[in-house]
């Protein structure tokens, strides 16, 4: 009661309910919470550990129910502060810093977009191109194709209403077509496309794969076509992506779903994560105004080559040309470490 009546007259706060909230200056943040841990109890149900170059968005959170234990990033220069009691609250070795141990136990997702974020453009279109080329698609999708992405390009389409479009207009196009033939045709397609591949994206998922990450890659791109492309194996990855429907082997002209539109990406987002447990760190990875659902839970977030878009969480603008070692360097000067 006492820490709680001097921070009152100290430092800015508010009233929420029955909750409090307090933003610590560094480095005295780091003393307090060193007072507040070794006390065995957490006063603040809400408190932010901030480095003065940070976003408030970045830091320790401390929780009443679970602090030190609840985690949402943290500074790279946050100090080490540890139980003097000596439990190791069930998160490794109690000589290891706090942020270390609760880092080992938390659960790291990615959850990603394709066109247009590790992959230069539509596949979709450029998929087609090579299909019309091989005599299996006709001209005639083509246009229609090129009709609806002129639209988009102009702004006379939102980005939901082309992936509905271009889907459709493939799906029909497919319809009749062998799905042996078009997946050999396909293979040939990779081949000529993986200069397409952003460096910055071929070493991020490198990356994450080293430190751990689960990454779930829902896109409006074909999934027959994106799942041919070669991924770390040491990544585990999951696709959610266009889906064709086919029976006999034969194109029907129908759609699985179509995560291609903002409504179905976050379906698909609130359910992958409705599996997952809370000790959590998110990162999401998106360029269009149809990503924002993969933003939802998300602790940070990379928006590529799209500095219009903006979202709850803490967001970095990136560039497709960027070299993800920078990226990584920058995230951390901005106090968040992967």
């Amino acid at each position: 009661l006492r820490i709680r009546s001097w921070l009152r007259t100290i430092y800015p706060y508010s009233f929420e309910g029955s909750d409090w909230s307090a933003c610590v200056p560094w480095p005295s943040n780091v003393l307090l919470a060193d007072l507040v841990i070794r006390s065995g109890m957490c006063i603040l149900p809400n408190m932010w550990l901030l480095d003065p170059q940070t976003t408030p968005i970045v830091g320790l959170h401390l929780t009443r129910s679970t602090a030190p234990q609840a985690f949402c990033g943290y500074p790279a220069r946050c100090h080490s502060v540890v139980h003097a009691k000596g439990g190791d609250s069930g998160c490794g070795s109690r000589n290891l810093p706090i942020h270390s141990r609760l880092r080992k136990k938390m659960k790291k997702i990615a959850i990603l977009d394709w066109d247009g974020t590790l992959r230069r453009g539509f596949t979709i279109a450029d998929w087609c191109k090579y299909l019309c080329g091989r005599g299996l698609l006709r001209l005639v999708v083509l246009e229609q194709l090129g009709t609806q992405f002129e639209a988009y390009s102009t702004g006379t389409m939102s980005h939901d209403e082309l992936a509905f479009a271009s889907a459709e207009i493939v799906a029909n196009g497919l319809r009749g077509l062998s799905v042996e033939e078009v997946a050999a045709a396909t293979k040939g397609f990779i081949d000529t496309d993986q200069g397409s591949i952003f460096r910055f994206g071929i070493d991020a998922l490198s990356n994450l794969a080293q430190l751990g990450y689960s990454a779930y890659l829902v896109s409006g791109a074909p999934g027959s076509v994106v799942k041919s492309y070669t991924f770390p194996v040491e990544l585990p990855l999951d696709f959610h992506c266009l889906e064709f429907i086919s029976a006999s082997g034969i194109y029907t002209g129908g759609l699985v779903s179509n995560p291609g539109i903002s409504s179905i990406k976050k379906t698909i987002v609130d359910d992958i994560m409705s599996h997952i447990e809370k000790g959590r760190f998110v990162v999401a990875v998106g360029n269009s105004e149809s990503d924002l659902p993969l933003f939802q839970y998300a602790d940070v977030g990379l928006v590529i080559d799209n500095k219009d878009l903006s979202h709850c969480c803490t967001t970095r603008h990136t560039s497709s040309d960027e070299s993800w070692p920078s990226i990584v360097s920058d995230l951390m000067r901005m106090g968040v470490r992967l």
